[in-house]
């Protein structure tokens, strides 16, 4: 399964904080938790992928490790996921925020709530 079909069936009322989104991620995945890669924590980590997983962030919340992920440890293919488990969230204006920080990065992004789900950008539910 990839990231995106992963994000699909994500079901953010599962989860009560962020480790248990991080295993649940990575059972959908088939990828490793927590993992320390020369100093640096991935917290969902496979093959040639890692994601950065916040819950209930603030917009640049996740940034700098993401970047990190991507420069420093030269992981090809890198998220950073926002999950709000409780409360509202503009998804429009917290993606757009995200694209802000991230554009020419070449980082995923996804942001997930019990109300939808935005990918990179686009508003998918």
């Amino acid at each position: 399964m990839n990231v995106i079909d992963a994000l699909l069936k994500l079901k953010v009322n599962l989860c009560d904080n962020e480790r248990c989104v991080q295993r649940y991620l990575a059972s959908l995945l088939g990828a490793d938790v927590n993992v320390i890669i020369n100093g640096y924590e991935v917290d969902v980590y496979g093959v040639g992928l890692a994601i950065e997983v916040k819950v209930n962030p603030r917009p640049y919340d996740g940034v700098g490790q993401a970047i990190a992920l991507k420069r420093v440890l030269g992981i090809s293919n890198v998220w950073l996921i926002h999950v709000f488990l409780r409360g509202y969230v503009n998804l429009s204006k917290h993606c757009g925020d995200l694209n802000l920080m991230l554009k020419g990065l070449d980082i995923n992004y996804a942001v997930v709530s019990n109300d939808g789900l935005c990918l990179n950008g686009v508003l998918l539910k």
